[in-house]
């Protein structure tokens, strides 16, 4: 078992406009593999994995306890 830091450390509660316009972007090739492994630890995805096309990345997302947005992402190959 992994066992770690669940937030901003040094912060109980991060103030609203950050909480509100932060998202935290992991980029990886394994997109499917961690929505599968952290779906399956009982995270809650608000968008399961997507192409989109706007911005040529395949994506999920997902809210941390304290509520801040990640992003788990791919960028699709360049033509």
């Amino acid at each position: 078992m992994i066992k770690g830091h669940a937030g901003f450390i040094g912060y109980k509660v991060m103030p609203r406009l950050v909480q509100g316009n932060l998202i935290v972007t992991l980029v990886t090739a394994e997109v499917d593999a961690w929505y599968q492994y952290l779906s399956a630890h009982g995270v809650i995805f608000e968008k399961t994995p997507a192409v989109n096309e706007k911005y040529r990345i395949y994506n999920c997302l997902f809210r941390d306890p304290n509520g801040y947005l990640i992003e788990i992402q791919r960028f699709l190959d360049i033509d």
